[in-house]
C-alpha cells in the first residue's frame, strides 16, 4: 500500500471537503460516574465524555489510567459510540508499576456536531478501602478549525473514594441481546490497496456493548441463514476491514459475520460477482465505492501520521 499517496489524498481531501486546516480543538475529555464513594467489591460504571466546546471533531485519541490495586476493569463498552470507526479499538492493559490502562483512538467519518458525546463506558469493580483517581492521559482531538492553531486538549480526573463502612448495592448492567446493525459489504480493488487485488469492506455499528471482531469465510456454497448459524466456528476466520480476498476470482459467495461484545451475531452476504467487477472498466475502479475506501483510509493514516509527528514534537 502507497501510505503517501494515501496521505495526500487526505490532505487535499480535508481542504477540498472543508476549506479549512486541519487543527488540534481546544476542548475536555472528561470521566463521569453517578458514585463518588463506593463500598468495596460494588461494581458501578464511568463514562468518558468529549466536549468540543461546538468545534467540528474528525478523530481523537486518549488513554485512561487507574490504579489495578483498588479497581478491577470488568467490561469495556462503545457501543453508541460517537465514534465510527475505532483507529485502536479500545483494550486494557496492565503497566510494568500495577496500572492499569485503557487505550484507544479512532475517526469520526462525518465530524462530530454534538457540542458533548460519550466515547466509552467502562465497567469496574472497588477491591479495598483507599482512595483513587481515574485520570485520562496523552489525549488530543483532530477536526476542522478557523485558525489553524494547535491548543491543548483539557483532561478532567475522577476521584472516588471506596470505604468499608459503605453498603455495597446491587449493580444491574442491562443485558444486551441486541444484534449488530445490517450492513452491506462491497468488493473493490485498486493500485493502491493490495496491489490491484480483490478485497471486500465492511462496516457496522452496535449500539450497546459495541463491535468486537468481524469474521469471513468464502465458500462455493449458497448457505441459507439457518446453515450460517449451524456451521462449525472453526470454518470462519478473523478478519479487519478492509480485507483482501482469497478468491480472486470471484466466484465464491462471501459471509461477512460481525460480532459484538456480547457475542451476538449479524452475517452478511455477497453472491459470486465474477462476471460483473472482472469486466472492464470495473476491474481498476468502481469509482463510488473507491472514494469512499479511499477518503475511509486517508483519514486513517492520516490521523496515524498525525499522531505519531505530534508525539514527535512534544518529545524534542
Amino acid at each position: 500500500m502507497n501510505i503517501k499517496t494515501l496521505i495526500t489524498t487526505f490532505i487535499i481531501t480535508t481542504v477540498l471537503i472543508f476549506g479549512l486546516p486541519i487543527s488540534l480543538l481546544a476542548g475536555e475529555l472528561g470521566l463521569q460516574s453517578e458514585f463518588q464513594t463506593v463500598g468495596i467489591g460494588q461494581k458501578f460504571q464511568i463514562d468518558l465524555w468529549l466536549d468540543t466546546d461546538n468545534e467540528p471533531v474528525n478523530a481523537l485519541e486518549g488513554q485512561i489510567i487507574f490504579p489495578a490495586e483498588l479497581f478491577k476493569l470488568e467490561e469495556i463498552r462503545d457501543g453508541a459510540s460517537v465514534v465510527g470507526l475505532w483507529v485502536e479499538a479500545p483494550h486494557y492493559i496492565q503497566l510494568d508499576n500495577g496500572d492499569g490502562k485503557i487505550i484507544f483512538s479512532g475517526i469520526i467519518p462525518h465530524g462530530m456536531s454534538e457540542s458533548r458525546a460519550r466515547i466509552l463506558s467502562v465497567i469496574v469493580e472497588a477491591l479495598e478501602a483507599g482512595s483513587g483517581s481515574i485520570n485520562v492521559i496523552n489525549a488530543n482531538v483532530i477536526g476542522n478549525g478557523i485558525s489553524g492553531r494547535r491548543t491543548p486538549l483539557t483532561l478532567s480526573r475522577l476521584t472516588v473514594n471506596i470505604s468499608a463502612d459503605k453498603a455495597v448495592t446491587p449493580f444491574v448492567l442491562k443485558e444486551d441481546k441486541k444484534s449488530p446493525e445490517p450492513f452491506y459489504p462491497r468488493i473493490a480493488s485498486g493500485p493502491d490497496i493490495f496491489d490491484n487485488d480483490f478485497f471486500v469492506i465492511f462496516q457496522t455499528t452496535d449500539d450497546e456493548t459495541g463491535i468486537d471482531h468481524y469474521e469471513i469465510i468464502e465458500s462455493s456454497k449458497d448457505y441459507s441463514d439457518q446453515q450460517l448459524k449451524e456451521l462449525d466456528a472453526s470454518l470462519w476466520q478473523m478478519v479487519i476491514n478492509p480485507a483482501r480476498l482469497s478468491d480472486q476470482s470471484l466466484s465464491s459467495f462471501i459471509y461477512i459475520k460481525a460480532v459484538d461484545r456480547a457475542g451476538n451475531q449479524t452475517i452478511a452476504k455477497l453472491a459470486p460477482q465474477a462476471t460483473v467487477l472482472t469486466s472492464s472498466p470495473y476491474k481498476y475502479y468502481i469509482f463510488s465505492v473507491i472514494i469512499g475506501v479511499v477518503t475511509l483510509l486517508c483519514l486513517f493514516f492520516g490521523f496515524i501520521m498525525w499522531r505519531d509527528l505530534w508525539k514527535k514534537k512534544i518529545q524534542d
